[in-house]
């Protein structure tokens, strides 16, 4: 990876990091699903959450997707197109999640 990416990336990672605080596993599994789906919404997200005993709510969905967002990991569609993660998004995934 050339260093200023890297760099860009470890930023974003501390960023997240930052605005997750002990949610941090939250926005993890909210990326961890959006990488594994072309697109998700935050009913979608809250449905699967619950499958797997996760407390993610679909307030709670929205407002993790809206920061991620801001951080450029995600992309969120217009309407009912759901939100799909960014390459940045899913760099920064697999180096928290390993």
């Amino acid at each position: 990876i050339d260093p200023p990416v890297a760099a860009a990336d470890g930023q974003t990672a501390l960023a997240l990091g930052r605005q997750a605080g002990p949610d941090l596993p939250l926005y993890l599994f909210v990326l961890e699903q959006l990488a594994g789906s072309p697109s998700l919404g935050r009913k979608a997200l809250a449905d699967r959450a619950r499958q797997r005993g996760v407390a993610l709510t679909e307030p709670t969905a929205r407002t993790i997707l809206a920061q991620l967002e801001r951080l450029e990991l995600v992309q969120a569609r217009k309407g009912r197109g759901g939100t799909h993660i960014t390459p940045l998004g899913q760099t920064i995934f697999t180096s928290l999640h390993g």
